[in-house]
Parts: structure tokens; C-alpha cells; sequence
């Protein structure tokens, strides 16, 4: 089995990214719509940096 690095490194910052939107859709139902916001943003910048590292990795 050969250990994909490319794959590894964008499916690990997917997984952080999803935690941060899932913090921030928490924030939303507790009545804090900054919170989403702000964990939004930064959940969708810990992805987009995955996909530009995971093309650098290689």
C-alpha cells in the first residue's frame, strides 16, 4: 500500500476546516452570528491552504 502525502495533507486540513465550520454553525445556533462568521472564514482558509499545500507537496 503506498502512503499518498498529497491526499494525506488536504484531507487533514479538510478535517480542521470542518471543525472550525462546525464551531461556527455552533456559535449561530447559540445566538452568536459573529462567531460564525469568524470560525466560517477561518475554516474555509485552513481548506484553502490544504489544497495549495497538498499541490505543492510532491
Amino acid at each position: 500500500m503506498d502512503f499518498d502525502l498529497q491526499k494525506a495533507v488536504l484531507g487533514l486540513h479538510v478535517l480542521v476546516g470542518m471543525v472550525f465550520v462546525g464551531l461556527g454553525v455552533q456559535n449561530f445556533v447559540s445566538g452568536r452570528q459573529i462567531g460564525l462568521v469568524l470560525n466560517g472564514l477561518l475554516g474555509l482558509l485552513i481548506i484553502g491552504m490544504g489544497v495549495g499545500v497538498s499541490r505543492l507537496v510532491d
